[in-house]
């Protein structure tokens, strides 16, 4: 098993932000406007019939996880070295079957981590931090259901603990954004954004054995003997 050290990954996020800057905060306004939008249609078209509740319900939480995987895209294009756009934002689902599959990989994926809390804590938090890249791993579309949930549990094999640590560094990132007067979020959440998807482009290259570059950013000799 091969270390990675989350100050590593959180510098290369770092510089991946500071190059895509302009663009980034301009995709993170227009997902939380959409998001917001969809939000107060909701609120506004919901009435007292339960059935109609239902299925706009239904409708909007599809649309926000087509929004989900717009940003998943976003930020792999942007880690990948790829030109960043904003459409990226609406043009994640390839097609109505890969957005069911994702709903329903992502659904199975949450049952079981809500069936682990129930059994204990322990075994709730290991399900979660086992299947924390089930998003990324469903948006890429290259295995069934079952291989998704399995390839992604095999992905963070070794490194719960480490996964552990990274959320707990990226919620006190956002915290610290959030006491900035709330701006700090403009930066602590693309940068908690990118370094997730740095986090699972690492594990990919660990577990297929193979090499990757992020978005053209020099890597220190710390980090290149990291991954050798």
């Amino acid at each position: 098993m091969k270390d990675i050290k989350l100050t590593n990954i959180f510098s290369q996020a770092w510089k991946v932000f500071k190059n895509n800057w302009k663009i980034i905060i301009l995709a993170l306004f227009v997902f939380i406007l959409v998001s917001g939008l969809l939000s107060s249609l909701e609120h506004f078209l919901s009435g007292e019939n339960g059935i109609f509740n239902f299925l706009l319900s239904l409708v909007s939480y599809l649309v926000s996880v087509w929004l989900g995987m717009g940003f998943i895209k976003f930020n792999l294009n942007v880690v990948d070295g790829k030109k960043p756009c904003v459409k990226d934002l609406f043009t994640g689902v390839q097609s109505f079957k890969h957005l069911l599959k994702y709903f329903v990989i992502t659904l199975l994926a949450g049952i079981l981590i809500m069936f682990g809390y129930i059994l204990l804590i322990i075994p709730g938090l290991i399900l979660t931090f086992g299947l924390y890249f089930i998003g990324f791993v469903a948006y890429e579309n290259k295995h069934g259901i079952r291989e998704s949930i399995s390839y992604a549990w095999k992905l963070t094999k070794g490194y719960k603990w480490d996964l552990f640590l990274f959320a707990l560094l990226s919620m006190l990132i956002s915290l610290a954004g959030l006491i900035a007067f709330g701006v700090g979020l403009l930066v602590a959440i693309p940068v908690c954004a990118l370094a997730t998807a740095i986090f699972y482009r690492k594990l990919q290259v660990i577990y297929a054995g193979a090499e990757v570059t992020v978005d053209g950013v020099e890597e220190t000799e710390e980090v290149k003997e990291e991954q050798e």
